[in-house]
């Protein structure tokens, strides 16, 4: 079978200063992952796109993820807040107004927790800790392929 990867971007992560996000594009999705760079003895776009292109194990490995869209929207758009954070987390602290509009609902944080639980994502979403109702850790988005918005 063809996995159709393509090498979109590489860009520094805020986990160390050799660790960088692996940005890349498969058929109608796209995905991340995170590439130590001392792993490799050259580091650049054309040789990580070879060693990925080499191997049909990195191929399946980047392309049989779970989309996004297994997700309730309340989850997908913290999975996808942590694209964009500067710090690749996000939290959604005590006083956070969007939050307790939803959370009136008494059942809402349980049924996301129970989410979390079933789609097994506890070691990168946790629940009050550190002052903060959700913290979401960025390794999050290894875990899924997301759809490509149409221009």
């Amino acid at each position: 079978m063809d996995y159709d990867i393509r090498f979109a971007n590489v860009f520094l992560s805020t986990y160390d200063s050799s660790v960088y996000w692996l940005y890349y594009e498969t058929n109608r999705n796209y995905g991340y992952e995170l590439v130590d760079i001392n792993s490799y003895s050259c580091f650049n776009d054309y040789q990580i796109l070879k060693i990925i292109n080499g191997s049909n194990t990195l191929k399946k490995l980047l392309t049989y993820k779970r989309n996004i869209s297994i997700c309730s929207h309340y989850l997908q758009s913290l999975i996808k807040d942590c694209i964009s954070t500067p710090n690749d987390m996000v939290f959604v602290e005590y006083d956070n107004e969007n939050f307790l509009k939803r959370s009136k609902d008494k059942g809402f944080l349980k049924e996301l927790e129970e989410e979390v639980e079933k789609l097994g994502l506890n070691e990168y979403i946790r629940f009050n800790e550190d002052d903060c109702f959700i913290t979401v850790y960025g390794g999050i988005i290894q875990q899924f392929l997301f759809y490509k918005e149409k221009i």
